[in-house]
């Protein structure tokens, strides 16, 4: 198989980090997301997806029209907040009630699930910190609950983040993930090439990092994954 540029970016991240990809909400995140998890099974690492509010379902509605096999989320673990769809493996689901709550029971899952090489993917964390927006203490909380798993070193976190929906917050929650995050990956869709530019990156061999994806191209998994 050929190697692909994009699976060279989750390859050279570090376990203990936590890794912030920022798309617009015209840039495709979900082919990332497919990458992403190609890329964990092929490396034989455990993979659980944080799915808010059925992002996930949306995302792998994405591919299967695109054509790729959605099957690869079948035996994934996957921990719902709010939301209805089932899919994955559902480990729990949690309603999006009192943050504290939330992050009570994000804690005690973490423990549960805490064993070898984890990849741990994040998707739809801004419409959580859009519910909480008028209340700047509930966001500052889950900011730092997100912040607090950096170094440790059984896992990787990805977290996938709509930075148009971050826009109408009270504060500028974004600019301090990007500050805390050990890696930022941005993705711009011009045309039909989705492209992958590392702002910042904890290994100095992946910042300044560029890769891209042709949407036109894509037919099979193997244009993700090395």
């Amino acid at each position: 198989m050929r190697e692909s540029p994009v699976a060279n970016l989750w390859e050279k991240t570090k376990f203990g980090e936590s890794i912030l990809i920022e798309f617009n909400s015209v840039s495709f995140p979900s082919f990332g997301v497919y990458s992403l998890i190609n890329w964990a099974k092929e490396k034989g690492y455990n993979i659980v997806v944080v799915d808010v509010l059925d992002t996930l379902k949306i995302y792998m509605g994405h591919e299967k029209i695109a054509g790729l096999d959605t099957g690869i989320i079948d035996d994934v673990t996957v921990i719902k907040i709010g939301g209805r769809i089932e899919i994955g493996k559902i480990l729990a689901r949690i309603l999006i009630t009192e943050e504290k709550l939330l992050e009570n029971e994000l804690t005690r899952l973490c423990k549960e699930i805490k064993k070898e090489k984890t990849i741990i993917i994040i998707l739809g964390i801004e419409k959580v910190l859009s519910l909480y927006s008028t209340y700047t203490l509930d966001v500052l909380s889950l900011i730092n609950f997100i912040l607090s798993f950096i170094g440790e070193e059984w896992k990787k976190s990805f977290y996938f983040i709509n930075v148009d929906m971050m826009s109408h917050l009270p504060f500028p929650v974004l600019q301090l993930l990007e500050e805390f995050a050990t890696t930022v990956i941005k993705i711009v869709k011009k045309g039909s090439v989705l492209h992958y530019t590392v702002l910042k990156a904890l290994n100095v061999e992946l910042d300044g990092f560029e890769g891209r994806v042709n949407l036109k191209a894509l037919k099979n998994h193997e244009d993700f994954v090395s």
